[in-house]
């Protein structure tokens, strides 16, 4: 009678020397995680192992593994980090960069890309999300800026002029202060799409902005361009320019 032979095990020599290699229900069945195929190592073990490597099936398996990244490696963590923090910071600055030089938020579309390419791969700062940096944390802390400033301040002056941007008639209020640690400073104090540019439309929208920042009596001078709705004209009678408007609601207050 022929002794029965001993099958080989998958042991932790092999463990160690295969990692990606893992055992099933039987001790002589593995299962390969990179092509998920199943074969047994009972007869010649290491060999079983080094023959399925050299199959069709699990050279694909591996080169597409190698040239394909993790899901994770795209994805945040959990955890604020120093890492992720680090990442934060450069996203602020590019973001920053784009406002001070009034770069379109589209064209960072094309920026992101070449910054993940050439320095990180998980930089994503596109005009999405450089928009929404801008409106929640750039505009508030702006905003926060300029009313601790106007606590110190008594006296504010306002600048004025609409602009057309096709269909979109844009009117950002300007205040001009001095500080004795900054110096005279000019800042927005707001923006807005207004429907027109009469006297009555420009005044409303002066003063609803300055009672909303509480600095209404704060104003001493109304800036403006030549538009005969602001200052009048040689037929546009004084009362009903914006500029009297807006020096009657000053009184009141």
């Amino acid at each position: 009678m022929a002794p029965t032979k001993r099958k080989c095990n998958f042991n932790d020599d092999l463990k160690s020397e295969f990692p990606f290699i893992k055992t099933t229900s039987s001790s002589n069945e593995v299962r390969c995680e990179k092509c998920l195929a199943h074969f047994s190592i009972a007869n010649r073990g290491r060999t079983d192992i080094k023959q399925h490597l050299q199959t069709q099936q699990h050279k694909r398996a591996d080169l597409a593994k190698s040239s394909s990244k993790l899901l994770t490696n795209f994805l945040r963590s959990s955890t604020f980090n120093d890492k992720e923090k680090d990442l934060a910071i450069v996203e602020g600055i590019w973001t920053f960069h784009s406002v001070q030089h009034n770069f379109s938020f589209r064209s960072n579309d094309c920026t992101s890309k070449l910054i993940k390419s050439c320095f990180n791969e998980k930089y994503s700062c596109a005009r999405t999300k450089c928009e929404a940096i801008v409106n929640n944390i750039f505009t508030p802390m702006s905003l926060n800026t300029i009313k601790a400033d106007l606590s110190h301040v008594q006296c504010i002056t306002i600048y004025l002029d609409c602009s057309n941007h096709k269909n979109v008639k844009i009117c950002p209020i300007l205040i001009r202060y001095f500080l004795p640690n900054k110096g005279i400073q000019i800042m927005i104090l707001d923006v807005k799409d207004l429907i027109g540019e009469t006297s009555d439309i420009i005044s409303k929208y002066v003063q609803e902005t300055l009672e909303k920042n509480e600095i209404i009596s704060k104003m001493i001078a109304f800036c403006g361009d030549s538009t005969n709705c602001n200052f009048g004209g040689a037929a546009r009678k004084v009362k009903i320019i914006s500029f009297t408007k807006c020096k009657t609601s000053l009184a009141k207050n």
